[in-house]
């Protein structure tokens, strides 16, 4: 089981992987770097479970070894309405209809329609340590 895990960078050519305890005995952190030590994601928690050995040399010999690789189209019912879906847009990109949240729940206030999706720009806040995302996110949302 994973928990809390984070992409940070593409297109790495070489990895470099630390595992570390992540405080209870079955699980490490994962922290990867690429080659220059630059950071590529992590991992807060990966939780480790014993493996039956008996069921790995049973599948190794066995037909099923490439049972997981395998292509399945799922028939789509024709027909039925689409439904349309509100969206709003968040943010001071060009044609953006909300200059930023409170703006739109203003908006939502005075009686305009709760939309289904809302797009907001993420980047990472002032003083958020190096474009550390998550920070930033936690430290301009309250997370």
């Amino acid at each position: 089981m994973f928990a809390e895990v984070a992409l940070d960078a593409a297109g790495a050519g070489a990895l470099r992987v630390r595992l570390a305890p992540a405080g209870t005995p079955d699980a490490v952190s994962v922290t990867v770097a690429d080659g220059a030590g630059q950071p590529v994601a992590t991992v807060e928690s990966l939780v480790l479970r014993e493996v039956d050995v008996e069921r790995i040399a049973g599948s190794v010999g066995g037909g099923s070894r490439d049972a997981l690789f395998r292509v399945d189209w799922a028939e789509v019912p024709s027909g039925g309405a689409v439904s349309s879906v509100e969206v709003a847009v968040v943010g001071s990109a060009d044609g953006a209809a909300y200059a930023d949240l409170e703006a739109l729940g203003a908006a939502v206030g005075a009686g305009a329609v709760v939309p289904d999706v809302v797009l907001v720009p993420f980047t990472a806040a002032a003083g958020a340590g190096g474009g550390d995302v998550r920070r930033g996110g936690r430290l301009r949302y309250g997370a």
